[in-house]
């Protein structure tokens, strides 16, 4: 997927928008193990929600929050688990292995809450066919799950989770209102939490959902620049949000 990059600029926003008592929060699609690896490089916020909103990590990140991930053991399984993917036991891992029998390559290392299906890497070259996996989708995953598609792959994780549950949980249990948060984004996996919010600033439209829904939403404050300087460009108009309010 190329280089993520993050610059020295960035994390200095965000430590002056935190310094003005707002809250910062990371919502990602990303793995455990990836979390931890951009945790200490990105710098320090209030809370990270990963695996599109299954891992809760609390208090600055020090720890799990066990009575939202609680909440999933029923679908998932418990989080502690050394069980391999597929002998895991709830919907998602029965979901998991019913696409493994249908020969689709399950990607769920380090990933607790969810897994992911990427097309392009499918063994069978019929497999790697949108239409027809969306189909196969809509007619057997289970209806505790839900599916989101985050830089051309399928995510599938409980429906209790994704990104827009894992802000609404924040906001309720922090006593924030909708009106009050905003959302920095910029794919399709993210338009859920879009909707949990009162105001939203897009880095850059990466598919045609965003696209469109910023046609529908001349409110968004959509970057003008590209890459690491489009999120200073977002982080910096929302500094001077906060200064002014």
């Amino acid at each position: 997927m190329g280089a993520g990059l993050m610059s020295e600029r960035t994390i200095e926003l965000i430590r002056e928008i935190r310094a003005l008592g707002v809250h910062f929060v990371y919502v990602t699609g990303a793995r455990k193990s990836t979390l931890e690896v951009r945790l200490p490089i990105m710098g320090c916020v209030d809370a990270a929600f990963a695996e599109t909103g299954g891992r809760y990590l609390a208090e600055e990140c020090s720890k799990l929050d066990e009575s939202w991930t609680s909440t999933m053991e029923a679908v998932c399984g418990p989080e502690n688990t050394s069980l391999p993917p597929l002998d895991r036991t709830g919907d998602l891992w029965d979901w998991a292995r019913m696409l493994d029998a249908q020969g689709y390559v399950i990607d769920a290392r380090s990933y607790y809450f969810g897994f992911r299906v990427d097309l392009d890497k499918q063994e069978r070259e019929d497999l790697g066919q949108v239409d027809k996996f969306r189909e196969f989708v809509d007619a057997n995953m289970p209806s505790s799950l839900a599916t989101a598609m985050n830089l051309g792959k399928f995510d599938f994780f409980p429906k209790v989770s994704g990104k827009g549950n894992a802000v609404r949980h924040y906001l309720s249990s922090h006593g924030f209102s909708a009106d009050e948060a905003v959302a920095l984004f910029d794919d399709e996996n993210d338009l859920p939490m879009a909707d949990a919010v009162g105001r939203c600033f897009v880095m850059q439209a990466t598919h045609p959902a965003i696209e469109a829904a910023v046609k529908t939403n001349p409110n968004w404050h959509v970057a003008t620049s590209v890459g690491v300087l489009a999120t200073e460009e977002v982080l910096s108009s929302l500094l001077a949000e906060c200064r002014h309010d």
